[in-house]
Order: structure tokens, then sequence, then C-alpha cells
């Protein structure tokens, strides 16, 4: 759900992420991927599945993670160099949708929050650095996740470091 959520809101193509998807989980099936990513982790597919976006700050990650343990940044930051990369597009992904989502009644409130924040206009003006940090942390946060839930993306360590090399090329420039 991690991943989706950096997906979702990074604004990362839906049909971009099902087939980078596929192509990095062996357990990956149709009838699996596309609900589950296009459908929750996307909500490309205009709210049918959930009637509101999974999206969260890095907050909520650490709150309901231990991913953030390893991690250098302050998940309750929106802006600056210690910023979450997770909270700050979070609240971007909440301003650049707000028309969308103040007529959703299951985001009342966190649109309420947005438009109360009073440094929205930096949060907003930040994503393409979230982008250089998130790349810098990602496969190391991938790799210490799986590592602790005793799985692997494939089936080696190589090709493990083949996919982050190729995360980093893929998101490298910003949202596809």
């Amino acid at each position: 759900m991690v991943l989706g959520n950096l997906a979702l809101t990074a604004g990362v193509s839906p049909q971009a992420m099902t087939d980078w998807m596929w192509a990095s989980f062996v357990d990956g099936a149709e009838w699996v991927m596309v609900p589950n990513v296009v459908g929750m982790a996307l909500h490309a597919d205009g709210g049918r599945m959930a009637t509101k976006p999974y999206a969260s700050g890095g907050g909520h990650i650490n709150k309901m993670s231990d991913s953030c343990k390893c991690c250098r940044y302050d998940p309750k930051k929106r802006v600056g160099d210690d910023a979450c990369p997770f909270t700050t597009l979070y609240w971007d992904f909440l301003a650049r949708h707000e028309d969308v989502f103040a007529a959703n009644h299951r985001m009342a409130r966190q649109v309420a929050g947005m438009r109360r924040l009073s440094d929205l206009p930096a949060v907003a003006s930040a994503p393409s650095t979230c982008w250089r940090r998130l790349m810098q942390e990602t496969c190391r946060h991938l790799r210490w996740g799986l590592r602790r839930a005793g799985r692997t993306l494939v089936d080696s360590g190589t090709t493990r470091e083949r996919l982050c090399s190729q995360i980093r090329c893929d998101l490298n420039e910003g949202p596809l």
C-alpha cells in the first residue's frame, strides 16, 4: 500500500503502475492487480471500488508501520530539507484535487485541514524535490521491508538490485 500511496499522491499513470507491479511481483495476477492497483491504490476507477482515495502522509505511515525507523525525514514536516516526502506529496495531492474531494463527504475533514495550512504554497512547490529525496530512500526502504518480511520481489538479490536501479531510472524524472 505504501507504493500505491506514493504512486497515487505523485500522479503516476495507473497503467504504468499496474505494468510495473505485474513485472515486479511474482504473485501478481490480473484479477488481483487491476482492482487492487487501479481501484484501491490509485483510485483511478472514479471511486467505484473505494469511496475515497487511500492516500496518506508520513504521519500515518509512521503510525501504522515501522518503515520510518530507518528514515532521516520527519513525518510531521511538510516542507524543508528534513520534511517527509510522503507528507509533502499527500498535502499537495489534496490541494491538486480539492474541487473533487470537497464534494466527497468522506474527504471533508482532510480538505478542511488542508485549507488551514499556512505553508500550503510552499507545499505545492515542493513535489519535484520530493522525487529526488524519495528515490534516495525508496530502494533502501524496499530492501529493508522485504528483508523483515522474509520476502523478495523476485527470485534473487541481483534481480532486486536491478529492480531498484529500474525504479530510480523510471521515477528520477518525476511522475510518469
